[in-house]
C-alpha cells in the first residue's frame, strides 16, 4: 500500500463484511479491543487488520494495519517462516 492508494468503500470492513482476521469492523465500540478499521486489498489476496493480538510476527504498516494473506475463500492463511523462507 502506498500513501496514494485509493481504497474503495466496498473494500472496508463493515457490519455485513467483518474482518476475516479479527471479526471486527468500524461500527463496534471504540477502545474495546474489537473494533477494526482495516480493509481487503483490491485483488482480494490480503486483509489489512488493526488487531495486534492476531498479528504474530507481522510488521505494522505505515497505515497502522497488519497485512494478512487470504486464501481463495477469503479465509486467513498462516505461513510458517524459517530463515526468511515460507515453509
Amino acid at each position: 500500500m502506498t500513501a496514494s492508494t485509493v481504497v474503495e468503500s466496498v473494500q472496508w470492513w463493515s457490519l455485513d463484511q467483518p474482518c476475516p482476521i479479527c471479526g471486527g469492523h468500524p461500527f463496534l465500540r471504540r477502545k474495546s479491543g474489537v473494533r477494526c478499521h482495516g480493509f481487503r486489498s483490491a485483488d482480494g489476496r490480503f486483509a489489512r487488520c488493526a488487531g495486534e493480538e492476531r498479528a504474530g510476527m507481522l510488521m505494522i504498516g505505515a497505515d497502522r494495519l497488519f497485512g494478512h494473506k487470504l486464501g481463495d475463500g477469503g479465509e486467513r492463511v498462516v505461513e510458517l517462516r524459517w530463515k526468511g523462507r515460507v515453509a
